[in-house]
């Protein structure tokens, strides 16, 4: 049995996208993807994992302000909050000179 250090269960960053997939970057900076379901009428997100079927993940979810949410739910077992920051891809300085050859570090 492998042990699992901190920097690997604490989230960095989460993005959502529209397409029912989430990614979340690590404090390691190892990612992983999820499937995933919403309802916006009960304000909840839940979280699957094609590669670990015990994985479970589901959040209800409260508009702050407007870019901010707060994330509240259950994650293995654990209750987990966050507020995450809403940002628009398309405005983003990864997106200047498009078609340009860009790092990120």
């Amino acid at each position: 049995m492998s042990k699992v250090s901190c920097d690997q269960m604490s989230w960095k960053k989460i993005t959502i996208y529209p397409n029912a997939q989430v990614l979340v970057q690590y404090m390691n900076d190892s990612i992983a993807w999820y499937s995933s379901k919403s309802d916006t009428t009960m304000r909840s997100l839940e979280l699957s994992s094609k590669d670990d079927s015990l994985f479970k993940c589901k959040f209800t979810y409260t508009i702050v302000a407007y870019n901010e949410w707060l994330f509240k739910g259950i994650l293995k077992n654990d209750s987990i909050s966050f507020i995450s920051t809403k940002m628009d891809f398309n405005s983003s300085n990864l997106l200047k000179g498009f078609g340009k050859v860009k790092w990120v570090l």
